[in-house]
């Protein structure tokens, strides 16, 4: 993972297995060496000798603090700041110490960890493997925020009203949605997803983006440390620029309403996809501007990324809703059948060998088997006689079973509207409470008047 640019010093990038299942996590210290010193600029750091940060290794979930952790002496070092909270989203008393450099909570034992997800249609495969699993995988691994990000779904949500405009154009049995209804349903089945996929609200705060308003405060506040060069630098808007997407200016500054994400929950860790690292970079520069004009508030974020290679759609390229080439998570019985069956293949004739490491087909095979059956399908391919058509097959199975026991729980949560709103108002209820702590520091630092509501 690329370190980052970072206002003074140097950054040294290491990389150790932590306990974190299949996650290989590369962690960026920053360095500023002052006569064999070191002042953290975000991260954690050591003493080393002049000019040289020392490797060290930091296991996530150790028993010791994840903050203040002196390593030569084994114990807590800095003073103790007790203005952070745990995951029951209830902030402990007290204010922060202006002598930290990091601004990370030293009361917090677990690492804090946030990602969202965009309600922009039914939930795919690549949306799986690419970042729902390891979401589920790290509920008892930290102090989880996940949140379904409505307020950047605003984006683009009048062009999914366009598309259903346009399909209902060529199929006149078609009823398309209006903006509002299809927003509301995609945030219904994103949470209907992840809660019958395993996700567990008594673990983790799953919540609305905008039923916590704190985060536009935060949004607006943000931009006013942020430089125009920067925002035209992503990645994201130069690419629908290219497109010849019309730039609206919520899609000019999406980079800041999502810096206020991570930093309104002061997260630390933040599960990613290598298309969204620079969105990242992006954040953690906006915390070190808004720290170096005002104070340390914020900690720097850092990325975790999947090792999950990039799951291919039914044409060959990315698995995306954009593309037209996903095969839902939950689709079932004919629907799941067309999605696979219409995975392209080459022209081999069947009786030739296949090579299994240019098909598409045994690549989202390889997602769901064991090793043994992994290998035992190369053999069929390399053998020759078995066809593409055997291997759709053999793939159609392995989906419809590993998403068998979810499917019946998504079934049952459908029963019961009620129940999905008050997970979500709950886990609102809990992000709110430490996003007006987060809020409450900035507007000090700012000399603004302590919010009424607050």
């Amino acid at each position: 993972m690329g370190s980052g640019a970072s206002i003074r010093g140097f950054s040294c990038c290491w990389r150790k297995q932590n306990s974190f299942p299949e996650t290989d996590v590369a962690l960026v210290y920053r360095f500023e060496s002052i006569a064999g010193k070191t002042k953290r600029l975000g991260g954690w750091s050591r003493r080393v000798p002049s000019g040289r940060p020392q490797a060290s290794s930091i296991c996530l979930d150790d028993s010791r603090r994840l903050e203040g952790y002196n390593d030569q002496s084994g114990v807590r070092g800095g003073s103790t700041v007790n203005a952070g909270t745990h995951a029951e989203g209830v902030p402990t008393e007290g204010t922060t110490s202006p002598s930290r450099l990091d601004g990370v909570d030293r009361g917090v034992d677990r690492p804090r960890i946030l990602s969202g997800v965009q309600p922009s249609g039914k939930l795919h495969l690549g949306n799986y493997f690419g970042a729902i699993r390891q979401h589920i995988q790290r509920q008892d691994q930290g102090d989880c925020f996940y949140f379904i990000a409505d307020y950047h779904a605003l984006t683009s949500l009048r062009e999914a009203e366009e598309r259903e405009k346009a399909i209902a154009a060529k199929n006149k049995a078609y009823l398309p949605r209006p903006a509002r209804q299809i927003l509301a349903e995609n945030i219904r089945d994103v949470a209907l997803d992840y809660l019958a996929l395993g996700l567990d609200p008594k673990k983790v705060i799953f919540f609305r983006q905008s039923d916590v308003p704190e985060v536009t405060e935060l949004a607006w506040i943000l931009s006013t440390v942020t430089g125009m060069g920067l925002l035209e630098r992503a990645h994201s808007y130069k690419d629908k620029l290219a497109k010849g997407i019309t730039p609206n200016v919520g899609l000019f500054t999406y980079p800041v309403l999502m810096a206020a994400d991570i930093l309104l929950y002061r997260s630390h860790l933040v599960p990613v996809g290598k298309d969204q690292e620079q969105h990242l970079e992006m954040t953690r520069d906006i915390a070190g501007a808004f720290n170096h004009a005002y104070g340390e508030v914020f900690p720097l974020p850092q990325a975790v990324f999947n090792d999950t290679p990039v799951v291919p759609g039914t044409d060959g390229q990315k698995m995306s809703k954009s593309y037209g080439n996903t095969i839902e998570i939950f689709a079932e019985g004919k629907a799941l059948e067309r999605a696979v069956m219409s995975i392209v293949t080459d022209q081999t004739p069947l009786e030739a060998p296949l090579d299994p490491e240019r098909c598409h087909v045994f690549a989202l095979y390889k997602l769901f088997a064991t090793p043994q059956e992994v290998e035992e399908m190369a053999a069929r391919y390399r053998a020759g006689g078995f066809g593409y058509g055997n291997a759709k097959k053999a793939l159609l199975a392995k989906i419809d079973a590993y998403f068998a026991p979810a499917r019946a729980r998504r079934k049952a949560l459908e029963r019961d509207p009620g129940y999905i709103e008050e997970v979500l108002a709950e886990g609102a209820r809990r992000a709110r409470a430490v996003a007006r702590t987060t809020l409450q520091l900035v507007r000090e630092r700012l000399g603004l008047l302590r919010s009424p509501a607050s």
